[in-house]
């Protein structure tokens, strides 16, 4: 520190940084590091269950089991994966999502053009949770829909509908909802 201009000559003194002023400081910040870090490795449960019910002759995929998605679409909860045609019956899905991964994902094998149907039945009334996008063969998204969607698809292909809360909606977003499909 320079006191006045006859004490030039003396080295000027250089502080240490904030965190090693006080040895309280800088344990509090180790302990605040080491906690971020092993937050950040939380492993996740899987979250979403679903039970297909054949109401007629839909052909369902074997890996309709829940299984995390592996698509690079953003998604955080786990795919079903059915296969849905004109001519069969309208599909049942019955699936669970919990608030800590409220994203389910249904993808759809569709085997011919035509207008999809689909409409979402929560378990309890204020339940909040509706289709919030849909993702085309040709790559293309859509989206938000509300519980209900009526949708013409142009070509088959594999048709994905992402299921989540609504941001500007209130209501719990954990429970069980149904999914009735139908192709037309």
């Amino acid at each position: 520190m320079i006191l006045n201009q006859a004490n030039r000559h003396l080295p000027v003194r250089h502080q240490k940084p904030l965190a090693f002023r006080n040895p309280i400081r800088g344990y509090l910040l180790a302990v605040l590091v080491v906690f971020g870090v092993l937050g950040c490795q939380h492993t996740r449960q899987d979250s979403a269950t679903s039970t297909p019910t054949d109401t007629g002759s839909v052909a369902v995929t074997d890996d309709t089991v829940p299984s995390p998605s592996t698509r690079n679409d953003g998604a955080t909860g786990d795919t079903v994966r059915v296969s849905l045609g004109k001519e069969a019956s309208p599909l049942t899905l019955t699936m669970r999502s919990d608030s800590l991964h409220p994203t389910v994902i249904c993808a759809l094998q569709v085997a011919e053009a035509g207008t999809l149907l689909a409409q979402l039945v929560p378990s309890e009334k204020d339940q909040n949770i509706r289709f919030s996008q849909i993702y085309l063969p040709n790559g293309t998204t859509d989206g938000p829909f509300g519980q209900t969607l009526t949708y013409p698809l142009k070509q088959a292909g594999l048709v994905r509908l992402r299921m989540s809360p609504s941001q500007m909606a209130s209501g719990p977003s954990a429970g069980t909802f149904t999914i009735k499909l139908q192709l037309k």
